[in-house]
Order: structure tokens, then C-alpha cells, then sequence
């Protein structure tokens, strides 16, 4: 019995709900039900491990007597999972995929896509095939692609492609759209489940390929989108509620101690069903009504995604879900977020939505709860029925809450259209509500702290004007400064030194260093080079990669040449290796002065970029001076 003292509950875990584990759930929950245990669904999202946290928490906190884990491609979380139901202490078995020494169950769907793919070769004799493998490392999928492999590998004229479609849909298109660039000819494709067969056919559809008088596609796991597919899909069933009805049969036996010590591995048989996208009979016959009933779903769902994203407030997106739970088919529905909307899975929550068997409840009424929980003392009976769906709620890698709900009519959409209206709905309401706060602030700011707000945008600016590597004057700052100074000797006639140095040979002490290590050289060198720069109007700055620049006001060329001296002395004193060259790390300089014959500030620079190229020459290492002082130093 489970911690909460109530009746025998099991998880299923699942990282996703379409079609495969909406079968699997049925199987499990048919025979859960006739033991009188119940069954908890909780996803950890295939593309979101933040959500596994709270699946963890509820298996370390007691509150499953047995876990039935299926395959989920979510990075780390597998062995995490297991980690923590060996430290429970309660039985686990897995569907579709093996673990050392735990109990498992399968469909033998390798063995019938080998028949598949055999008896297509005897029939159409294809000469490219294409095989849509799932997600790298899963079990089953490396399975059937190697079933495939070993039937084409005896026909050595039939060329062999295979493709990632990552068991979905969309991904499958991509794939199938570049193997087709590069191999348009392909006539047999074979795909590691439905949703990626039927990705195919798109795309096929799509390059104007026709199915199945050009190409044939078959799938696995008989999903209900392969028989309303035009064509209906053949694919291999693998007898998806029988797998899920006997692992949970073997997970009551071992709750009840009648398992026994051995770690059971059952391999259920998968059976052919061929359609017409192979070329062969359908045996769908109200293809037409499911697709209707198909397109109504998909009208609903663009519905709810403008409805829900047009809500300002939570109490607007309770009242939108009240109004659209009926027609997803669920009965019950609890969404709880923290007090504040305050990303932290450990503290307090509140319901922000009750909903039960079709009829709001007032959550204003309920209590606070810990997010281990799930419920409101007030509601804790309602975790004591029915077959509920856990799902964590969460803001990128942020966890932030859950939505727990019954669904009760089979339908693939709602648990995906409610994770992701929600979280899109949530996200935008928490988006509208710290734009409101942040006004606020502002406004009190401007009206309390006006000088404040004033050296705060003043250091806002001066960063803007600082390169990020170096902590020098950036190129942006280089040229309003160079504005300013050159204002200052218009009016005043005073020279105006500027020196241009690039570090020499830099690419190379990139290649052979590191890009990291050239960084650290580049912050060494902009030390050095403010250094050089001692009085207050002096500005330093990184002129743009490894060039900088050292702007002089009221310096004639005698002080630009000591001031290039203190530059090579610099770098001769931070002696910093250059395997590249042998030697060390150099820079070249080159000096320009305006004297009151330039036009612009932008001649200033130009003349120092030309003595900067003089240098380059002359061996770099070295200053070169412009105009009729070139030459090197």
C-alpha cells in the first residue's frame, strides 16, 4: 500500500501521449481495474527533462506501490528513474525496451518487420529502400532497422539508405525530403513506427512521388492515424494493449508476492496488417468518418490555441478550460501553480483550477499544499480514483507546477494540446503580468529616484562603449572620442597623435594556441596598452580583432614615438610565447599626427593604417611613422 494509506496505485511512465501509449495505458488500466489497483500516467516529455523531477519525487515519496517504464528518450532521466525505484524498493517491470535484471515485455515486432520487408522484396522487387530508424540507442528501433538490414543485405542489387526521423512525424518529413534529394528513385520505404511512415508519405506526396504505385511505405504499430492515412497505412501490429495488460498482470502479482524471485521477459507476437500503401487490400472501412472525425479535432485544437492565447489572467484561463475539458473528453482536471507564479517546485502551491466530474470547483476555498502532494487535503480523495495523468508544468528548464487530469474518451490530442496550450498560455500571462510590474517600477523609479535612474543609464552608456575581452574603449567609444578630440584640435589647433597596433602573426597564434588562449593574449595586451595610456584624456581602445588603437590628444610625433617605446617595452616585458614563430607574441605600430593639413578625422586614421602596413613590412615588431617620416623604428 502506498504512502498516502489509500488504495495499491502503479505508474506508468511514459515520455509523450499519442496513440502508442494511449493503447498501452488501456491495457494496463483494464487489468489494474479488475484488481481493484489503480493507475497513475505520468509523462516525462520527450524534449523536456524538467519535468522528470516531479515524477522522481513522487516515486521516492512512496506513493506508487510498482512502476511500469516504458522507453523514454529524454538524456539522463532512465537511469535516474531506476536509480530511485531500486532505492523504494518496488517492483518495475519495462515495456518495449530490456534493463539488466529487471522484468520486461515486448512485441515481436523485429521478427514480423523482417517478414515485411521479405515479402515486399519477393512482390515488387525494389531496388531503393529506405529504412526511418527512431531515436539513436532505442532498443526496438535498432532492432527492426537491423531485421530490415539483415533481409536486404541477401538481395546485394537492392541499394540501402537509412534515415533518422526521431519516432516523429515532422522529423520524418525533413529526413525523407533529403534522402530524396540525393536519391529520388527510392521505392520501398520501411519505417520503426507509424507516426514516421507517415512523414514519408508526406514528403513523397510532396516531391510527386505517388503511394503506392511508385513508392510502397509501411510503418509499425498500427496507431488509428495508419487507417485513416490516404493511403491506410500497412504496418505491423504489436499488439499494444496486450503488452500493457501483462506487465501490469505481472505487477500486481509481484505488489501481491506471487511473482516470484525470477525476472520475467515476455516477447508477445506482432502481427501483419497490410493496406494500401503497400499495394494490398485495406481492411479500414470507415476511413472517411475518421477523417472527419480527424479534421473536427484539428479545427478544436486551432480553436483552443487562439482561445487560450488570447487569455490576460489565470482566472480567464480556468474559465477557457472549463469550457473546452468536455470536448477533449476529461472528466476531472486539477491545475496547480505556485502562490506567486514563483519557479520553485518545492514550495507551496494552489490550485488555480478544480475540476471535477464536468463541474468547476471554487479553488479560492482550497488550501495551499506542498508540490509532493499533487492535491489540497480537501481533494486528496480525488487521487483515490479513476486513472489520473500527471504532467509537470514548466518554463524552459524551470519547473513551475503541475496539471493532473482523467481522461475518459481515447483521444491521442489531449494530453499534448493541454501541456502545450497551457504552458503557452501560462508563459504569456507571466510574460503580461512582470511587463505590468516592471511599469510600475519604473514608473516609482522616475518618480523617487531620478538621479538614481540617471547614473544608472550613465553606466549603461559607458558599458555600452567598453569592449567585453578587453575592458578597453570599444570601436563605437574609439570613434566618439575620436569626434571629440578632433573638435578639440579644430578649435585649438593642438596635435592630435594615433597610434594603430596589431598584434603580429595572431592567426597563427590562434591556430596553434587555441582560441581561448588567444583571448587571454588579447586581454594581456590591452593591459599593456592602457599602461600606455596614462593621462585622462588618453583613450586605449580595441580597434577590432586583434587591432587596437591608442588616441593622443595634444601629442606632437616626438610623444607618439615614446609613447609607441612604452608599447614594444610592454610587450617585450609580458614576453608571452609564440610557438607559431618560435619567438614571442609582437606588435606592430604605426604613428600619425594631425597638424592642422587633414581634412578629417577619418584621414587621421587612414594615414595611420598606411604607417601600420609600412610597419608590416619593414619585419613587424617595429613602428613606422607616416607621411614623409615613414619608415621603420
Amino acid at each position: 500500500m502506498n504512502a498516502e494509506g489509500g488504495r495499491r496505485t502503479v505508474a506508468l511512465v511514459v515520455d509523450c501521449i499519442t496513440d502508442y501509449q494511449l493503447e498501452l495505458i488501456a491495457g494496463a488500466r483494464a487489468a489494474l481495474d479488475e484488481a481493484g489497483v489503480g493507475l497513475m500516467v505520468c509523462v516525462v516529455h520527450r524534449r523536456d527533462d524538467a519535468r522528470a523531477g516531479l515524477t522522481r519525487r513522487q516515486i521516492a515519496a512512496g506513493r506508487f506501490d510498482g512502476v511500469i517504464l516504458t522507453t523514454l528518450a529524454v538524456g539522463g532521466v532512465v537511469q535516474e528513474l531506476l536509480t530511485t525505484i531500486a532505492e523504494v524498493g518496488i517492483p518495475l517491470i519495462t515495456v518495449g525496451w530490456t534493463s539488466p535484471g529487471v522484468p520486461w515485455v515486448r512485441g515481436d515486432s523485429a521478427r514480423a518487420v523482417g517478414v515485411l520487408v521479405r515479402r515486399l522484396i519477393e512482390e515488387r522487387r525494389p531496388q531503393n529502400v529506405l529504412f526511418l530508424r527512431g531515436l539513436e540507442g532505442n532498443e526496438e528501433s535498432d532492432a527492426r532497422e537491423a531485421a530490415a538490414a539483415e533481409v536486404v543485405a541477401a538481395h546485394p542489387a537492392i541499394a540501402w539508405t537509412v534515415a533518422t526521423g526521431s519516432y516523429e512525424r515532422e522529423d520524418a518529413y525533413l529526413a525523407v525530403r533529403e534522402v530524396l534529394a540525393n536519391r529520388p528513385m527510392v521505392d520501398l520505404v520501411v519505417a520503426a513506427n507509424d507516426a514516421m511512415a507517415l512523414g514519408a508519405m508526406d514528403a513523397l506526396v510532396d516531391a510527386g512521388r505517388a503511394v503506392p504505385d511508385q513508392v510502397r511505405v509501411a510503418g509499425v504499430d498500427d496507431q488509428p492515424a495508419a487507417r485513416t492515412a490516404v493511403p491506410p497505412l500497412t504496418t505491423v501490429s504489436q499488439r499494444i494493449p496486450a503488452q500493457g495488460r501483462w506487465a501490469a498482470e505481472w505487477i500486481v502479482a509481484a505488489v501481491e508476492g506471487r511473482a516470484g524471485d525470477a525476472a520475467p521477459e515476455e516477447v508477445l507476437e506482432a502481427d501483419l496488417v497490410w493496406r494500401e500503401s503497400t499495394g494490398h487490400v485495406s481492411d479500414v472501412e470507415a476511413a472517411p468518418r475518421q477523417r472527419a472525425a480527424a479534421e473536427a479535432e484539428l479545427q478544436h485544437i486551432v480553436t483552443m490555441n487562439r482561445v487560450f492565447a488570447a487569455c490576460a489572467d489565470l482566472d480567464e484561463l480556468a474559465a477557457a478550460l472549463v469550457d473546452h475539458l468536455p470536448r477533449l473528453g476529461v472528466r476531472r482536471c486539477f491545475l496547480a501553480l505556485p502562490d506567486e507564479l514563483v519557479a520553485d517546485p518545492s514550495g507551496h502551491l494552489r490550485l488555480v483550477l478544480a475540476y471535477v466530474d464536468g463541474a468547476p470547483i471554487g479553488p479560492q476555498a482550497l488550501s495551499p499544499f506542498s508540490g509532493e502532494d499533487l492535491l489540497p487535503p480537501e481533494l486528496a480523495g480525488e487521487l483515490e480514483r479513476g486513472t489520473l495523468t500527471l504532467q509537470g508544468l514548466s518554463l524552459g528548464r524551470v519547473a513551475y507546477g503541475h496539471l493532473l487530469y482523467e481522461q475518459v474518451n481515447g483521444q491521442r490530442i489531449t494530453g499534448e494540446v493541454l501541456r502545450n496550450d497551457i504552458s503557452a498560455s501560462i508563459s504569456a500571462i507571466i510574460r503580461h503580468r512582470l511587463t505590468r510590474q516592471r511599469e510600475q517600477e519604473l514608473r516609482d523609479l522616475v518618480a523617487q529616484r531620478t538621479r538614481e535612474l540617471e547614473e544608472v543609464n550613465a553606466e549603461l552608456q559607458r558599458l555600452l562603449l567598453v569592449d567585453g575581452l578587453t575592458g578597453l574603449t570599444n570601436r563605437s567609444g574609439f570613434d566618439a572620442a575620436c569626434e571629440r578630440e578632433w573638435r578639440h584640435h579644430l578649435d585649438t589647433r593642438d596635435p592630435l597623435g594615433l597610434l594603430m597596433v596589431d598584434v603580429d602573426h595572431f592567426k597563427s597564434f590562434n591556430d596553434v594556441h587555441g582560441h581561448l588562449e588567444g583571448d587571454e593574449c588579447l586581454r594581456a595586451i590591452g593591459g599593456a596598452l592602457a599602461e600606455c595610456a596614462t593621462r585622462p584624456r588618453d583613450v586605449a581602445s580595441r580597434y577590432g580583432g586583434e587591432e587596437f588603437a591608442l588616441l593622443l590628444p595634444e601629442t606632437g610625433r616626438e610623444g607618439c614615438e615614446q609613447v609607441a617605446e612604452r608599447v614594444h617595452q610592454r610587450m617585450a616585458e609580458l614576453a608571452r610565447p609564440h610557438r607559431g614563430t618560435g619567438g614571442v607574441v609582437t606588435v606592430s605600430v604605426g604613428i600619425a599626427v594631425a597638424t592642422g593639413e587633414l581634412e578629417d578625422v577619418e584621414s587621421l586614421v587612414d594615414i595611420a593604417d598606411q604607417a601600420l602596413y609600412a610597419a608590416k613590412a619593414a619585419g613587424r615588431g617595429c613602428t613606422a611613422l607616416a607621411g614623409s617620416q615613414r619608415g621603420a623604428r
